[in-house]
């Protein structure tokens, strides 16, 4: 891991240059990515830059109204000095200048080394949420100065880890894309500091795009070197993550490019390692030998961009300790033992599995998430930036059909769009977004209340929710129904006044394995029909909905009215209700040796019997039912919409 430092002497040299308003990454940042993307390089290419480094770092923060006309700047192409303002369009200018002066003879080191620093002030502002805001509005130029300042004063407590690397073949689509993402990021860096938070609650999100800086800077000279300097074929690896825990997915991508030759056949050799010594093949079929096999055999190398090799969920007794992998490139049907025989240096990426760590609620920052929320009855995609304690409701699960691995079995018991919902707490140092859910999974053996990752850019593993851990990851993006409310201001501010206990509560919850509870009791008789609705709050377990109202009940005295379905509407819902009339009752439920709808049941004379009133202990007042989370998007009283952006 690398920690986001740079030398006493650039230290001494940058602090005591004047900040531009109008600029991205404070100017002092700019040498901390660049330092950070140089040491991530191959041992070839740093030792042939090593003696240049000083003038990277100098023309990664150097802006192109500061230079002079005899400096390295006056060598510049009018294609390059004419993007001014068009970073985009001056990346890409940049990229093939680079590549045109890594491709002359003799090779100009100090305009190579000019060239890879103004790149990474480029390549660094496109991943700066804030780069690009409207410099008339005085507000918004406050925070980005305040933010910037921030950043640079607290970069030495940003994490980083080094994830291998990624041709990017596309230069225009790459830098096209981390912008895009930056973006993404903008209204949450502007929401903590128009709440008065400030960076505190900006942490985790400007970890990403410091990683994603660092990362864009490092592939982009990489892919520029290996299409340029060596004679033969290239190869990196990449993985998303180096830093793993028992439940995380594992996804490990490679590139290549053919460098000067076009016509070279190699086999490819994946091996997997632990640092102990052991050593892995991995086969063309997926198998993991101690024999030499090659992944691939007598492949033409051609350029190829990131290309993903797998993606596996690591299990919950995943060994923990420091591993590796290393792709060898080798003429094709040679000996791989024979180093003669390799094509170019070899990628190697080290990677550690680290043991289970449970998360503390308390250590989470209150930074915003923001949501792709869809809705059946509206149009287009909403943008939804949710805070703390804001409620996610999912529906529609993609998955057809039903099963216990990928969809829970109660979905179609559940009436209305919503059927699941989960309640956001924060992000990490490292930026990953968390909510807690009581999940609802009936073939699921528990932990059922549970932390959940919703991860940002990338989708998880198959099966990443079903790991019997008490922190998993969510793929929410194959629920075809997303929404988000928020209490309201009076009620928020309650909430975080009693936010210590609740969440002390909800970890003892976990610790404790508080179970999932059937919303009825049935005597086991099929004489006997009558099934009781049972709306008793935490006692003997909780689903996903009256397990948060129950605990914003007793522990923060906030009473959410407006949840519950009485036993005559469900009746009414299984009885005529397209979705509801096809509703099976899971074979965990279902009492007889045949599978059998709820409509079918209720048509033998079986019928559901409303629970006792709850009393709400705010204001005396009753409601009879079961809470289900479709009652609370269309009309709690309590809960309301968070201002959505609309995209078509």
């Amino acid at each position: 891991m690398h920690k986001l430092l740079i030398t006493i002497f650039c230290y001494l040299l940058f602090s005591l240059i004047p900040v531009s308003p109008a600029g991205a990454w404070q100017t002092s940042m700019h040498p901390v990515i660049a330092q950070c993307a140089f040491d991530m390089l191959p041992a070839s290419m740093k030792g042939a830059l090593q003696e240049y480094l000083e003038t990277i770092l100098s023309a990664s923060w150097e802006t192109h109204a500061a230079r002079g006309s005899g400096d390295n700047g006056s060598h510049l192409p009018e294609t390059i000095v004419s993007r001014e303002g068009q970073r985009l369009e001056k990346v890409v200018a940049l990229i093939q200048y680079l590549e045109s002066l890594l491709g002359d003879d003799p090779r100009d080191w100090e305009s190579i080394a000019y060239t890879m620093g103004l790149l990474s002030q480029n390549l660094s502002d496109l991943n700066d949420p804030l780069d690009g805001i409207d410099p008339n509005n005085s507000e918004t130029v406050a925070i980005q100065d305040q933010y910037e300042s921030d950043v640079w004063a607290h970069h030495e407590e940003i994490p980083l880890e080094t994830r291998g690397a990624t041709f990017r073949l596309d230069a225009s689509a790459s830098a096209a894309q981390d912008a895009g993402r930056a973006a993404y990021s903008h209204r949450a860096i502007l929401d903590a500091y128009e709440k008065g938070a400030g960076f505190q609650d900006a942490r985790g999100i400007t970890a990403i795009h410091v990683q994603r800086a660092v990362q864009a800077v490092s592939d982009v000279w990489q892919t520029a070197w290996a299409r340029t300097v060596p004679s033969g074929p290239s190869i990196v690896l990449g993985m998303n993550r180096s830093l793993l825990e028992p439940g995380d997915t594992l996804r490990l991508s490679l590139s290549a490019l053919p460098g000067k030759q076009s016509d070279t056949l190699a086999d490819v050799y994946l091996m997997f390692y632990r640092n102990d010594g052991d050593i892995w093949f991995l086969g063309g079929d997926g198998s993991l030998g101690l024999q030499p096999v090659p992944l691939v055999t007598s492949w033409q190398v051609g350029s190829v961009g990131e290309t993903e090799l797998m993606s596996v969920l690591l299990p919950k007794d995943a060994p923990t300790g420091d591993y590796g992998w290393c792709a060898v490139l080798v003429s094709a049907g040679a000996d791989l033992m024979d180093g003669g025989n390799w094509l170019g240096d070899p990628a190697v990426l080290s990677f550690s599995i680290e043991p289970f760590s449970q998360i503390h609620l308390a250590d989470l920052g209150n930074e915003g998430y923001l949501l792709a929320a869809r809705r059946p009855d509206r149009e287009g995609v909403s943008m939804l930036l949710v805070r703390r304690w804001d409620f996610l409701f999912l529906g529609n699960q993609k998955d057809d059909p039903k099963t216990p691995e990928d969809e829970s079995a109660t979905d179609g018991l559940i009436p209305g769009v919503f059927n699941h919902m989960l309640v956001y707490v924060g992000r990490d140092r490292w930026g990953t977004a968390y909510g807690v859910e009581m999940t609802t999974n009936l073939s699921f053996e528990g932990p059922f209340l549970r932390i959940v990752k919703l991860p940002e850019f990338e989708r998880p593993a198959s099966g990443s929710e079903n790991v019997r851990l008490t922190v998993v990851t969510k793929d929410i993006e194959r629920y075809g129904a997303r929404w988000a409310l928020r209490l309201s201001d009076e009620n928020h501010a309650r909430l975080e006044s009693a936010e210590q206990g609740v969440m002390e509560q909800i970890e003892t919850d976990i610790q404790n394995g508080l179970p999932y509870q059937l919303e009825y009791k049935w005597s086991g008789d099929i004489k006997d029909k009558q099934i009781f609705l049972v709306d008793d709050g935490r006692e003997g377990g909780a689903t996903c909905v009256d397990y948060w109202l129950s605990m914003l009940e007793l522990y923060a005295g906030i009473c959410i009215h407006g949840s519950r379905i009485s036993a005559a509407e469900l009746e009414d819902y299984f009885l005529h209700d397209p979705e509801g009339s096809k509703a099976k009752v899971p074979d965990v439920l279902n009492p007889f040796p045949f599978s059998i709808t709820v409509k079918t049941l209720l048509l033998l004379g079986f019928h559901p019997v409303d629970p006792s009133p709850h009393v709400f202990s705010c204001d005396g007042s009753e409601e009879t039912g079961l809470p289900i989370p479709d009652r609370l998007v269309e009309g709690s009283p309590e809960l309301v919409a968070i201002d959505a952006e609309n995209i078509q």
